[in-house]
């Protein structure tokens, strides 16, 4: 998500490829990361550069906050949310068989949707299954892609459950 701060200064943030990311462009920031559980970490983060923790693919509240250089003044900060939050997983798993793990994949969603969110799921052959009727959306050609995603999650399945 792209966030302008005034006329020449913006930040990019992106929850994807297993980390927390913060691009700052226009400016140079010290960057504070929040998690759940408290304070991740910090660090200046310069014109044209990123920052990033890893989220080790745990879908949690994130709040991230922007200061000036010498930490006098917060200038943003930016949640991101779980409740109402549209969350992409892809799905990853090995099997030789064949057959697809539908059922650790449902519970894993299931496990999203308990806190609120609205799972939205990609694996292999994912637009063949009729997963609606369980509240998770697959991914499908030609599909409207505007609604955003707060939370993109890679997530390996054992391919050996059914």
């Amino acid at each position: 998500m792209i966030i302008e701060l005034n006329e020449k200064e913006s930040v990019n943030l992106t929850f994807s490829e297993g980390s927390v990311k913060v691009a700052v462009y226009g400016g140079d920031y010290l960057v504070k990361w929040y998690s759940e559980d408290g304070q991740i970490g910090e660090m200046m983060v310069k014109d044209f550069h990123w920052g990033a923790y890893p989220h080790n693919d745990l879908i949690n509240e994130w709040s991230i906050e922007l200061w000036k250089p010498d930490g006098s003044e917060m200038v943003l900060r930016q949640k991101l949310s779980i409740p109402n939050a549209n969350i992409l997983i892809i799905f990853n798993f090995q099997n030789p068989m064949g057959k697809i793990p539908i059922y650790p994949i449902i519970d894993y969603c299931r496990s999203i949707m308990e806190r609120g969110a609205n799972p939205y799921v990609f694996f292999h052959g994912s637009e063949s299954f009729d997963l609606e009727r369980y509240g998770i959306t697959p991914l499908r050609f030609n599909q409207d892609m505007s609604i955003g995603f707060s939370h993109i999650i890679e997530k390996d399945i054992d391919g050996s459950v059914y």
